[in-house]
């Protein structure tokens, strides 16, 4: 998120404010200096003026763009040079990143160095969620087939903190459990 409040020349004009910056709303071009806050820890932003926006980079950069999610993400992509390819398939990345790009780069690793060298920011669950329900009407009425609900792992919980909830695994690019994330 400080990458993008960069990019967009808005930093400057946030505030620290316990672990938040605050600061006019840039989506709608608010005058209160305390409606817009960003939390750069957790990635996210909210307005508590009149757009009532919220939420991650891709939606601050959806709002602001007036674009797509999806536009939004192919944007930071191209803003920040995070490789992901070319028009030929995608996997060869751009030989450099921009001047922005590179500074905002060396930002973040200090920040990483802050949080200790090697510090894991996701680590792998060391528990797995079991007795979920793979019958669950919810997966037949989106036409999900029993195979591909086991493949995926996902499953209708009925305890715990996820009971009621449909159950989906979040893996990260190891391939390891990192979190669950549920739907009511």
């Amino acid at each position: 998120m400080e990458m993008l409040l960069e990019h967009y020349m808005l930093l400057e004009n946030l505030k620290p404010s316990g672990g938040n910056l605050i600061g006019c709303c840039p989506i709608h071009k608010g005058t209160n200096k305390r409606q817009f806050s960003v939390n750069p820890e957790k990635n996210a932003y909210y307005c508590f003026g009149d757009c009532g926006g919220g939420g991650n980079v891709l939606d601050f950069v959806s709002k602001i763009e007036g674009v797509t999610i999806r536009e939004a993400g192919a944007l930071i992509q191209k803003w920040f040079s995070l490789g992901g390819g070319n028009e030929n398939g995608g996997k060869e990345k751009r030989a450099g990143a921009s001047a922005t790009g590179a500074k905002l780069a060396r930002q973040e690793l200090a920040r990483e160095g802050k949080r200790g060298a090697g510090a894991v920011v996701n680590p792998p669950l060391t528990f797995r969620l079991k007795g979920l329900a793979t019958d669950h009407g919810f997966f037949s009425e989106r036409g999900l087939t029993a195979e591909t609900v086991n493949y995926f792992g996902l499953g209708f919980c009925n305890r715990g903190l996820m009971r009621g909830r449909v159950v989906i695994p979040i893996h990260n690019e190891a391939g390891e459990l990192v979190a669950y994330c549920g739907r009511a």
